[in-house]
């Protein structure tokens, strides 16, 4: 765990992302790697050639990156469940937002409850 149990740390303004994988390409990755923190997934790398840096780069004014919160997936709000929606889905339709009092330290891929959503 990244922060203590029910101490929700404050976010700014939430902004709507949708990601998609190519109907030929089931296997493409969403291309993102998070934590687990009190009920959001808080992003903390981006990969290259995934669904999110194409997101990110076709839409400058809404990327999602590193330290950004993700607070519900496909109208599910438990960080599990959000996981879950990463790995069946086809199509993600999720709120983010910059995550006030981002803690770098906590970065990396042997972090606590680190995924990598790269699913199917």
């Amino acid at each position: 765990m990244c922060c203590p149990v029910g101490a929700r740390l404050p976010t700014f303004d939430f902004f709507e992302v949708l990601l998609q994988r190519s109907d030929h390409e089931s296997s493409e990755a969403f291309g993102l790697k998070v934590l687990c923190c009190d009920g959001l997934l808080i992003m903390y790398a981006e990969q290259d050639n995934g669904i999110l840096q194409r997101w990110n780069c076709d839409h400058p004014t809404k990327k999602i990156r590193e330290g950004y919160a993700i607070s519900s997936v496909n109208g599910k709000e438990d960080s599990q469940a959000m996981l879950a929606e990463f790995q069946s889905a086809t199509r993600i339709r999720s709120r983010a937002s910059r995550f006030a009092g981002w803690p770098k330290t906590a970065v990396g891929p042997k972090a606590v409850g680190s995924e990598n959503i790269r699913f199917r």
